[in-house]
């Protein structure tokens, strides 16, 4: 498999417009308020969109890192990990509803996963093997035909309590987002998710994003609100400090802007009105997009000897390394978010 796309139209743009990618696809998962429940929508976004110069490198970057994924991917459809085990997760940012280039690829990873969680079955989980299953439910859900997700992982992925402070607060995120995209009640536990967040006492730009993305969650119930509570707010502007976006302006040092954070804080800022944010200057810029994507681009790293583009914030970057798969994941998907 070669790294070049042959789903793409004029401006090198994915046929599938990125911003029809699925309600349940993580990287354009949007929270909106209807009818009491928090549920995932594509929405695109009115806030200023991406240059037609940084738009068109995004897409580059997309497509060169989806490359290294794929070269990285198992012989049975999934990532192999140091550990000896193996992850669905980086088929998220290769998912696509509409038939396209990496959609045999996908399907393998599909059938890999499911059959992977089968074999679970009858056993206990951890929050690793929960992680897996909302990996799972979310792939079939995305481009797993009209079959949809698997109603025994949903059963068993409603099990688990959520409540375990030292499990990763952004696997369980996910795991939330799975459920409710698939009318699964979370009776409460985006709110229980913010007060494990909050316990963790690690503030970061990741963890300020989840946070206020579960305390927009929990709140759905409450009212249809146009406008972030001002708690939520209150989390934004924290981050429009931290990640001091805007050209000409020095980069914090270290620089907070991740993978991960840039996803977080795509899908958070993507729900803040337009208005919200030229009204208010200590929130985010309203072209935010244009300032996280070029910061997050330019952490991008080539490996000389394989030619392989890929994130890695470890002592020793390499893009063969767990790191590496789940960073360049991440980065994928909130590029995916920012270019629409």
């Amino acid at each position: 498999m070669n790294g070049k796309s042959q789903n793409k139209t004029r401006a090198g743009k994915p046929t599938s417009s990125l911003a029809t990618l699925s309600a349940l696809a993580v990287a354009l998962c949007t929270l909106c308020h209807d009818a009491g429940a928090a549920y995932l929508v594509v929405l695109r976004s009115d806030q200023s969109a991406l240059p037609e110069s940084i738009l068109r490198e995004t897409y580059a970057t997309i497509d060169r890192c989806r490359y290294m994924l794929v070269q990285r991917c198992g012989e049975d459809g999934l990532w192999p990990l140091e550990n000896g085990s193996t992850t669905a997760f980086p088929a998220l940012a290769l998912a696509d509803p509409v038939p396209g280039y990496y959609s045999n690829a996908v399907s393998r990873s599909i059938s890999a996963a499911v059959a992977k969680m089968e074999g679970t079955a009858t056993k206990p989980w951890n929050y690793a093997v929960a992680a897996e299953a909302a990996y799972t439910v979310m792939l079939q859900a995305i481009a797993g035909g009209e079959e949809g997700a698997s109603p025994q992982l949903l059963k068993r992925l409603a099990r688990m309590p959520f409540d375990d402070a030292g499990a990763d607060p952004a696997a369980r995120f996910l795991a939330l987002l799975a459920l409710e995209a698939n009318n699964v009640e979370v009776d409460g536990r985006w709110a229980m998710l913010a007060n494990g967040i909050y316990k963790r006492g690690e503030q970061n730009a990741s963890t300020v994003a989840l946070s206020a993305l579960c305390r927009m969650a929990a709140d759905s119930g409450s009212s249809a609100r146009i406008r972030p509570g001002n708690d939520v707010l209150a989390h934004v502007r924290w981050l429009a400090n931290k990640l001091d976006l805007g050209f000409g302006k020095e980069t914090p040092n270290p620089d907070p802007v991740t993978p991960e954070s840039a996803f977080l804080v795509a899908v958070l800022a993507s729900q803040i009105p337009r208005q919200s944010l030229l009204s208010d200057n200590t929130l985010l810029p309203y072209n935010w997009r244009n300032h996280l994507a070029n910061r997050l681009i330019s952490k991008q790293l080539t490996d000389p000897k394989s030619g392989l583009n890929y994130w890695d914030s470890s002592v020793s970057p390499s893009p063969f390394s767990d790191t590496a798969l789940r960073e360049t994941s991440y980065a994928i998907m909130a590029l995916v978010l920012m270019a629409e």
